[in-house]
């Protein structure tokens, strides 16, 4: 009886954190999407000072990839927990060690790459930019 109830809390809870995965997900393809079919006045107030650093169309692009990810991987873990469809289950738990994978891999390249990564940020970051962020730092502490 107790494990039987586990098991339900167990499938209801993977259900919502999915579905808040699946509806984030689709706040991110909708806003690549966004970006990617209006026109450029309207988004250059929105993404204004990160301009000279990523274009429009490659953020654009990455939000559809991402969102994209994420609405699949809500989508198979609420409809795998729901019915318990052990196909799906495997998917949900397939793109989950893929994402693991690739945020494994990331970490190292970066924590190997960290000097490259530091002169790169050091040169594409105004030093205006540093100062008023460590000023606010110090005066909210």
């Amino acid at each position: 009886m107790a494990s039987e109830c586990c098991v339900s809390v167990t499938k209801y809870f993977l259900f919502l954190f999915n579905l808040v995965f699946f509806l984030l997900g689709s706040l991110l393809l909708s806003s690549g999407l966004w970006m990617l079919l209006s026109d450029t006045s309207e988004i250059k107030t929105f993404i204004d000072p990160f301009r000279p650093y990523i274009s429009i169309s490659l953020l654009s692009y990455l939000l559809i990839i991402s969102g994209s990810v994420t609405m699949s991987l809500g989508f198979f873990g609420c409809l795998g927990s729901l019915k318990t469809v052990k196909f799906l289950l495997a998917i949900y738990f397939i793109l989950l060690t893929v994402l693991l994978a690739a945020q494994i891999v990331g970490g190292v390249l970066f924590y190997t790459m960290k000097t490259e990564v530091s002169q790169a940020c050091r040169s594409a970051v105004p030093p205006c930019l540093l100062l008023s962020f460590f000023y606010t730092q110090i005066h909210h502490a």
